[in-house]
């Protein structure tokens, strides 16, 4: 089974509160999320459409994925109104071993592009979101988590 069939697995209405880092020091913003996974592309590919709040502002985002099963390469198109909202950003990354799927992509920074590292856990009741920045010359920072579960 791929990561495509397990994610279509997960059709439907999931639920979360999504948290957002600024900085490593700084307590994270939270909000509900609410979020739909779906298949496209006639089952070849799937969505996750997602929408949580900052400053009572509505902010959408989307996630298309792929998976290439000769090469084993996952792609990834993001895009979300807050964090990207004018760009597309392209991740391709793989399944691991473990089964998450791990993307790296890039973004503009004043000096240097920054590095942004998208993981997706998919289990039977749970789908775990994480985006990590990857700040030139450092390590990885946390700055998105949603742990969702499936609602009605």
């Amino acid at each position: 089974m791929t990561i495509i069939d397990q994610l279509i697995q997960l059709s439907g209405n999931w639920q979360a509160t999504y948290r957002v880092w600024m900085s490593p020091e700084s307590a994270p913003l939270e909000s509900l999320s609410r979020a739909i996974v779906s298949p496209m592309v006639n089952g070849k590919m799937a969505c996750i459409e997602y929408e949580w709040t900052v400053e009572g502002k509505l902010v959408e985002g989307e996630l298309f994925i792929g998976y290439e099963q000769q090469s084993q390469q996952v792609t990834v198109v993001w895009v979300d109104a807050w964090h990207n909202g004018e760009r597309f950003m392209i991740s391709q990354g793989e399944v691991r071993p473990d089964g998450v799927l791990s993307v790296l992509g890039a973004y503009p920074a004043p000096h240097a592009d920054w590095g942004w590292r998208t993981v997706l856990e998919a289990g039977v009741d749970a789908l775990t979101l994480r985006m990590y920045n990857l700040p030139p010359g450092t390590g990885e920072l946390l700055a998105v988590e949603a742990i969702y579960t499936r609602t009605g």
